[in-house]
């Protein structure tokens, strides 16, 4: 899908109000000496997992996350011995400064691939558009409507290709030199990515206090 009919389709749902993200699929890949599991090595398994899904709603709203609250633990995937084991789900709830609420929830001991599916959205005044990444499709649904099914747009991308790739990394990569080439700026700022990552952080932190984190 080309950015201007992208940008046509978020603009008939109109502002966002609630934005959201579900991933429930099968445990972390192995990595060395299975750091990823340790938290003493590790940021958790929000910040290591899903502070991209949280940099991508961000950009989506526009605005800082203000507070977050969250919940998780680890129940069926003990990979080390002790207390350091990372969390293997969570939920999490969050409000921007304008006002807009997300969530996340995540479960590394649901769906294995290739049956997994990331699914993400914004819900606006006018509507619902949602996400089906197995099938690089973004669905549509207009408020006020009798639909029956979603509009269905197909975005032009590959699948992720080898061992541990991943759906746009083909692409992310050929934008990164054609920035340079070109001398403009990309659609996304480091600013952006560290908004991701510190709301994942304070959402590891609200897990292990048990109480709302301000950011």
């Amino acid at each position: 899908m080309p950015l201007a009919l992208l940008a046509d389709v978020v603009g008939e749902i109109v502002a966002p109000l609630m934005v959201w993200c579900k991933e429930f699929r099968g445990p972390f890949q192995k990595k060395s000496q299975d750091w990823i599991q340790d938290e003493r090595r590790s940021g958790g398994m929000l910040v290591d997992k899903n502070c991209h899904h949280f940099d991508l709603m961000n950009w989506w709203v526009g605005a800082r996350p203000k507070r977050v609250a969250a919940f998780g633990s680890n129940a069926v995937n003990r990979v080390l011995e002790g207390n350091h084991q990372v969390n293997d789900h969570a939920t999490v709830n969050f409000e921007y400064e304008n006002g807009v609420m997300g969530t996340l929830q995540i479960c590394l001991f649901a769906l294995d691939f290739p049956h997994e599916d990331l699914e993400m959205g914004i819900v606006g005044e006018g509507g619902v558009l949602q996400t089906r990444v197995s099938q690089i499709e973004i669905h549509q649904w207009k408020r006020g409507t009798q639909q029956k099914e979603p509009i269905v747009h197909k975005v032009p991308a590959k699948f992720g290709e080898g061992w541990g790739n991943h759906l746009g990394f083909d692409e992310i990569h050929l934008e990164f030199v054609s920035c340079i080439r070109e001398k403009r700026q990309p659609l996304t700022s480091v600013e952006n990515c560290i908004h991701g990552t510190l709301l994942a952080v304070a959402a590891e932190e609200a897990i292990r206090k048990k109480q709302v984190v301000e950011l």
